[in-house]
């Protein structure tokens, strides 16, 4: 969707974070940028252990600083 919008097939609405970069350099322009969707989680299902391995670790802290508000 992002890739048809900026070559000018339509319009799309899709996450921020995703189409970011084409809204900072004018390849897209938001049309409805106060109307907001339904929330939806992103969950990081591990298996329980006193000690998760460091690149589980690493990729929960990053998604976190991604997409947490």
């Amino acid at each position: 969707m992002r890739e048809i919008a900026i070559a000018g097939g339509g319009i799309a609405m899709t996450p921020d974070f995703i189409v970011k970069d084409a809204i900072n350099d004018g390849r897209l322009i938001p049309i409805l940028p106060d109307y907001t969707t339904l929330e939806f989680g992103l969950f990081a299902i591990y298996p329980h252990r006193k000690y998760v391995a460091k690149k589980v670790r690493c990729f929960i802290d990053f998604a976190l600083a991604q997409w947490s508000k």
